[in-house]
């Protein structure tokens, strides 16, 4: 029995002919549907197709591994979690901002000693990050603070700023918490 190429080992078809890999993919229902003929043609795409995502796979592991870039997003979720700190902060929610604080420093800082130490809720009216740089898993983001300072015998309230520097750190995680400096 004579054997058309290398495509027909798969066996006999339906009726008892021998049938290409080709056109039993076809009768099964799969997609790829080519004669023994146009084997070579019906690959070529495949060929460019894996080509491709092969290059789209390099150039962005090549992106997630480069230090500036990585570094970049990095400051873009340190600026975003600073800022939601302290929007809680103003907005006097200390609890909440609790949960920004490193995991380093709530193991060993229960809320109750945190919320003693935050001095400021009530007179701070507005926070905006200035800045932030970033060097491996440690962050200093500069925070523009907005005050507002009423006292009776004042006829308006003092207004000011101040720019505060805090330090960020990644633990284990990926997870940049805020690590309070202490005095």
């Amino acid at each position: 029995m004579a054997v058309a190429g290398p495509a027909h080992v798969l066996g006999r078809g339906l009726i008892g002919q021998r049938r290409s890999i080709f056109e039993l993919m076809a009768v099964s229902g799969l997609r790829r549907i080519c004669t023994f003929n146009e084997q070579k043609l019906c690959q070529e795409p495949v060929v460019v197709r894996n080509s491709v995502l092969l290059v789209l796979v390099m150039l962005m592991s090549a992106c997630a591994t480069n230090p500036e870039i990585q570094a970049q997003k990095d400051e873009e979720i340190v600026a975003t979690r600073a800022q939601e700190r302290w929007d809680l902060l103003v907005d006097g929610r200390v609890e909440s901002a609790y949960d920004y604080l490193s995991a380093g420093y709530r193991l060993v800082t229960p809320y109750s000693h945190y919320m003693k130490t935050v001095k400021g809720v009530g007179l701070w009216k507005s926070a905006e990050v200035q800045k932030v740089n970033c060097k491996e898993d440690v962050c200093q983001a500069d925070i523009k603070i907005h005050m507002e300072i009423r006292h009776p015998m004042m006829r308006s309230p003092a207004r000011t700023e101040s720019v505060v520097i805090e330090q960020w750190l990644r633990d284990k995680d990926g997870v940049w918490g805020f690590l309070p400096t202490v005095k």
